[in-house]
């Protein structure tokens, strides 16, 4: 399969994602009606791989602690990786999948990445809300009303389990859990009224810089 070269709107984003492993960063071109063109840095977290290994960014044991909004390694691989490969002073975009979801909102909250960079959006899809204390970067989360992981597994499940800035749509998976936690957002043309920011109806492209 061809690289992504352009990400327009959520299913070209989630798979673009999908090709992440564990994540990658990728230098692009914002293109936006209000602000023109602008130079910026992707970073794009792939979820969980259901392994119990604690040396596994992608194991159950980060998961779980990014849904307390806890430090864990997943966190520091990719922090670690922003402040090695990207210049201070550049803009910042996140995207990510279920725990990639979470990490990309717990790095957007980062006080030592918010000093260093401009963080312009975290978009999330299938992932829970991480509940923290004072202000973070604009937050878009997409949520198929089949899949139940962005509800149950984060702490925000006991405060109020919609807030969040979150987005449903039905991709027609219902029962398919599997299916509304994985295919929808790369399959249903639901989510292709959102752009790469999660905007609905909105016209945010970005265009990867040939490396």
């Amino acid at each position: 399969m061809a690289e992504t070269k352009i990400i327009s709107n959520i299913n070209e984003a989630y798979q673009f994602v999908g090709s992440c492993a564990p994540f990658k960063i990728r230098k692009a071109v914002l293109s936006s009606p209000l602000v023109g063109e602008n130079s910026v840095y992707l970073v794009a977290l792939r979820g969980t791989n259901q392994s119990m290994d604690t040396k596994d960014p992608l194991g159950l044991p980060a998961a779980a602690l990014s849904g307390g909004g806890i430090r864990n390694i997943y966190f520091d691989l990719v922090k670690n990786a922003i402040l090695k490969d990207v210049p201070a002073g550049e803009m910042l975009v996140f995207i990510g999948h279920s725990l990639g979801g979470m990490v990309c909102q717990q790095l957007g909250a980062d006080k030592e990445l918010k000093s260093r960079y401009r963080i312009l959006n975290v978009l999330t899809f299938g992932s829970p809300y991480i509940l923290f204390k004072g202000s973070k970067c604009p937050l878009h989360r997409m949520a198929e009303r089949a899949d139940i992981l962005p509800v149950i597994c984060s702490l925000a499940f006991f405060a109020n389990p919609f807030m969040g800035n979150v987005r449903h749509e039905s991709g027609g998976y219902y029962f398919n859990f599997l299916g509304a936690h994985c295919d929808s957002y790369e399959k249903s043309e639901v989510w292709r009224k959102y752009d790469c920011f999660g905007i609905e109806n909105g016209t945010r492209t970005l265009t990867f810089v040939e490396e």
